[in-house]
């Protein structure tokens, strides 16, 4: 079996150059004025400097577009399977309410599909699992396979599995990825700024 190809990176993003320019494959791209309230600096991570991007609370024709390189699997027209990677980071100030990570819709025409919400979980439909402490960096991982009968979404927090869950859509469903999606946005404005130092994304 070889896993290596099914793990490819297709997409990285690092922020070193204070842009988003892409370490693997396709830049992301700012949608609307999102440019404008964005912004990069330099912090410190494990005791190592490291460039951040500071992105805003967005609105609905906000957000950055991930042009993501995989291509159709898991038997349907769209991307059923594949692995989201990000170092985030929430300040304080941003808890307490519901932020998006991943919007699949490319035109954000209706609700995110991954959130975090004000306990500080990650998850989708009521289901979260997990901390994401503020003021705290973390490695968040979410692997979706839409193949599966059950247990569709695996969320990781620092490299450990904190749950598991059904996602209501199997292949090609609402889960599932067009040729781009929409990073830290919702059509309803279920957002708070952050920080991210780096994203990657595995076929």
């Amino acid at each position: 079996l070889d896993l290596s190809a099914r793990a490819a990176v297709t997409g990285q993003w690092d922020f070193n150059s204070s842009n988003l320019t892409a370490s693997v494959g396709a830049a992301l791209a700012y949608r609307g004025t999102t440019a404008a309230t964005t912004s990069f600096t330099t912090t410190t991570i494990g005791g190592q400097p490291a460039t951040v991007m500071n992105f805003p609370a967005t609105t609905a024709t906000q957000g950055y577009r991930m042009t993501h390189g995989i291509a159709p699997n898991g038997g349907g027209g769209f991307v059923n399977q594949y692995t989201l990677i990000m170092d985030v980071m929430f300040p304080a100030a941003s808890s307490g309410g519901y932020r998006a990570l991943l919007q699949t819709s490319e035109n954000n025409a209706n609700d995110g599909d991954i959130f975090v919400n004000p306990a500080n979980g990650i998850g989708i439909s009521g289901i979260y699992h997990g901390v994401l402490a503020p003021d705290t960096w973390h490695r968040v991982a979410l692997v979706v396979d839409l193949t599966f009968p059950t247990q569709r979404l695996r969320k990781f927090i620092d490299g450990i599995l904190v749950g598991t869950q059904d996602l209501s859509d199997g292949v090609d469903g609402r889960w599932s990825l067009n040729p781009t999606a929409l990073l830290f946005t919702d059509e309803d404005g279920e957002t708070a700024a952050g920080f991210v130092n780096s994203i990657q994304i595995r076929s």
